[in-house]
């Protein structure tokens, strides 16, 4: 028997994409949203730590305490910002391109945490039980390959123009 084509029953092969891009769309926003809600939490973290995340700085980096406070607070206004554009939406891929990059950071800075048999703490800011439950190194690998991935996948959905409007560079 002869199976009737999209175009004999009055529908487009366009049409039958359409729940397919819907899903895209609200994936790739759903993505960017997520990282800035990590970046938002991270912030206030490492925000209510800012002296004990500086040491972790130093510990690493041969700086100054002055120099990692301040690498601490501009940390801190760099994610406060991110999270803001990621999650009104307002220069998404300029803010996703940012995060993958601070994402790919953050897993260079574990992996010289995790090199270092001295070092105390990751310093990402994650919440106290989310390090209980996973352990410190493995919470702040997680938030960074988090944050590397969704914001991949966030960028993605940017350069896909005909998925996602408002993803002005």
């Amino acid at each position: 028997m002869h199976e009737p084509t999209l175009q004999a029953q009055g529908m487009s092969a366009h049409r039958s994409l359409q729940p397919v891009q819907v899903a895209l769309k609200y994936g790739f926003r759903l993505s960017a949203l997520l990282v800035g809600a990590v970046y938002f939490v991270t912030a206030i973290g490492k925000g209510t730590q800012v002296d004990r995340t500086a040491i972790v700085i130093e510990s690493i980096l041969p700086v100054h305490e002055q120099v990692s406070q301040g690498m601490v607070v501009v940390l801190i206004a760099i994610e406060l910002a991110l999270a803001g554009m990621l999650i009104s939406g307002y220069r998404l891929k300029l803010a996703s391109f940012v995060s993958l990059l601070l994402g790919a950071l953050f897993l260079i800075w574990h992996l010289l945490v995790w090199l270092d048999p001295e070092a105390i703490d990751c310093g990402c800011g994650a919440p106290l039980m989310v390090k209980k439950l996973i352990g410190d190194f493995g919470s702040g690998v997680s938030l960074a390959g988090g944050v590397l991935v969704l914001s991949g996948v966030a960028l993605f959905g940017c350069f896909q123009n005909d998925l996602y409007e408002n993803c002005s560079a």
